[in-house]
């Protein structure tokens, strides 16, 4: 069985299946390690949220979370220590979530004329 991770620009509420997140804070991802087991957040922690596309019928999205200490029994792991941690495609998609985010923040103006961008 081949899984295929699609770029998929609608909503993510217009996707049937439950959306998997991948919160980005400080270019670090937020993970929840439970019995040795890593996992992503089940429910968004507040932030910006980009649509990265989608895995199945379940919308992938990156969340920019605001620069605080984690909540609740979250963490936060760099890239290079959730290699390993977590299946090569979470790996990716969490990978894809930092560029996204990280392209976001550096992007905020418009490099010709300084005018802010907005999302489209």
């Amino acid at each position: 069985m081949t899984v295929r991770f699609e770029p998929d620009m609608r909503s993510a509420a217009a996707h049937p299946g439950a959306p998997l997140y991948f919160a980005v804070q400080a270019g670090e991802l937020l993970v929840q390690t439970e019995d040795g087991v890593t996992r992503f957040p089940t429910e968004p922690p507040p932030g910006t949220e980009h649509l990265l596309g989608s895995l199945g019928s379940r919308a992938c999205v990156g969340i920019d979370v605001e620069d605080a200490e984690p909540t609740g029994h979250l963490r936060r792991v760099g890239l290079r220590e959730l290699h390993g941690l977590v299946s090569d495609l979470d790996w990716s998609l969490a990978s894809r979530a930092v560029q996204i985010v990280a392209w976001d923040h550096n992007h905020r103006f418009c490099g010709r004329c300084a005018t802010p961008t907005e999302p489209d």
